[in-house]
């Protein structure tokens, strides 16, 4: 019986050591009984993996390199970049700054409103001119993009403790068109 089993497994990989690619082993649906090796297996035979037994031999040797492929059809084209619709926004106001001796010295909290689709990116503020000479007694307090990302904000404040002045206040502010704000909220 020993013999025969190794007759069998010789017998087979010999067989398929011939011609791998057109031999198949075969065994029956039901029962038990001989494996056959074929060139295909008959109604009442099963295709049986060689690996399942123990006949596995060496991997083959790599095959040649494929033809390249044709270019594939292009891409729609990616979503514009942030500031893809940009638009500066600029606005020259008087704005009344209270003296310093006030408990404040504070000017209101003056807004430069991007458009209704756009959002702030960037901005800045510049004092250009105050009444009474006393340019240099005003200061920029704060400078920054509005917390909901729709404009720009600035507010004054007056070194001197004697009176109130006019200032003119530039305002720039760089709107672009995003689905969400471009700077986050402070």
């Amino acid at each position: 019986m020993r013999l025969a089993a190794i007759g069998l497994g010789l017998g087979l990989t010999l067989g398929l050591a011939v011609s791998a690619d057109a031999l198949v082993l075969c065994a029956p649906k039901k029962g038990v009984g001989a494996l056959k090796v074929r060139d295909a297996c008959k109604k009442k035979e099963t295709t049986v993996d060689p690996a399942s037994v123990g006949l596995v031999g060496p991997q083959g040797v790599p095959g040649p390199k494929g033809d390249q492929g044709e270019e594939g059809v292009a891409g729609p084209p990616g979503a514009s970049g942030p500031l893809a619709a940009y638009q500066i926004v600029e606005s020259t106001q008087t704005v009344f700054v209270d003296n310093s001796g006030t408990p404040s010295g504070l000017s209101d909290v003056i807004t430069l409103a991007c458009p209704p689709d756009k959002h702030v990116g960037g901005g800045g503020v510049r004092i250009s001119d105050t009444d009474k000479g006393a340019q240099r007694d005003i200061r920029v307090a704060m400078s920054r993009p509005a917390s909901d990302g729709s404009g720009w904000e600035a507010q004054l404040f007056n070194a001197s403790v004697s009176f109130g002045l006019n200032a003119d206040l530039q305002m720039r502010a760089i709107c672009a068109a995003t689905d969400t704000p471009i700077v986050p909220p402070l």
